[in-house]
């Protein structure tokens, strides 16, 4: 009998915990779509200059289409640098993202380079491990509290397997770019 009433307990604290955690998944998609919005304009002040020498310019796929699981499809703009015959495509990628709260591709001849929607004062992923033994209650999950989309910001991801975010910056896309770019 006990461990119907443990199975009782466990379900009732399962329930309880998908309540908390209802998400409405079309305003995270809209907060998505936003700060898309927000980052191809911080991109486009950091080319400003030399898109004034026309040594580029900056096209847009206005209908680019983004399949995620709970969101569905739906639309944003993809970027595209184009200069010398090359091209660098922006890719959303989605808001679905371990870690973040978004992610967008910059995709080149050369590679690509992740840019992740974080907190502003986080410089890389957080991981957490909780080890219990058998036997032993298991300690209180720490949940993190949502970061609103004032407190978040755009930073390029460094490859694993020791990802740290780097501040989006002149120097930082431009070194970035540089590294996509067919030499």
């Amino acid at each position: 009998m006990s461990n119907f009433k443990d199975l009782e307990e466990f379900l009732s604290r399962q329930k309880m915990s998908e309540e908390e955690k209802k998400i409405n998944w079309g305003i995270e998609r809209d907060v998505f779509v936003n700060a898309v919005k927000s980052f191809y304009t911080k991109i486009e002040e950091l080319l400003q200059p030399l898109s004034k020498k026309q040594l580029l310019t900056i096209e847009y796929v206005e209908r680019y289409r983004v399949q995620e699981e709970y969101i569905g499809t739906y639309e944003t703009p993809q970027m595209i640098i184009v200069f010398n015959g090359q091209r660098v495509t922006f890719t959303p990628v989605g808001t679905n993202i371990i870690g973040a709260y978004g992610r967008i591709d910059m995709q080149g001849m050369n590679g690509d380079v992740k840019f992740l929607w974080v907190p502003k004062n986080s410089d890389g992923p957080k991981i957490s491990v909780t080890v219990t033994m058998a036997n032993q209650p298991k300690p209180e999950r720490q949940v993190s509290q949502p970061v609103s989309p004032e407190d978040r910001s755009w930073k390029i991801a460094t490859p694993p397997p020791r990802i740290k975010f780097i501040d989006l910056n002149e120097d930082s896309f431009s070194d970035a770019l540089m590294g996509v770019l067919r030499g």
